[in-house]
């Protein structure tokens, strides 16, 4: 199957299941931060000692691009790549 009619069938799946309330972010939390930064300018390095401490909790993966590539994706995907939102209450007292 084409790279285009399989994100299109993925889309179309996600957004059905938003709609009906069971939708995969559900229950996860959006990001307290965002790094932006150009190329070997330290991202990386900044991430690292960031997740390090015990009270960040960091994405799944290093960069989601979801502002630049994965927008029409929806925030349910964005969602999916963030600890669960029980997460957080382990911080909390």
């Amino acid at each position: 199957m084409p790279r285009a009619a399989f994100d299109h069938l993925q889309l179309a799946y996600s957004r059905l299941r938003v709609a009906a309330g069971r939708g995969k972010g559900r229950g996860r939390m959006l990001p307290d931060y965002l790094l932006i930064g150009a190329a070997k300018s330290g991202t990386t390095s900044l991430q690292a000692w960031l997740a390090d401490h015990p009270f960040v909790l960091p994405a799944t993966m290093k960069e989601v691009h979801y502002f630049d590539y994965y927008y029409y994706f929806g925030e349910d995907w964005y969602r999916v790549h963030f600890p669960a939102a029980a997460a957080r209450s382990a911080f909390e007292r």
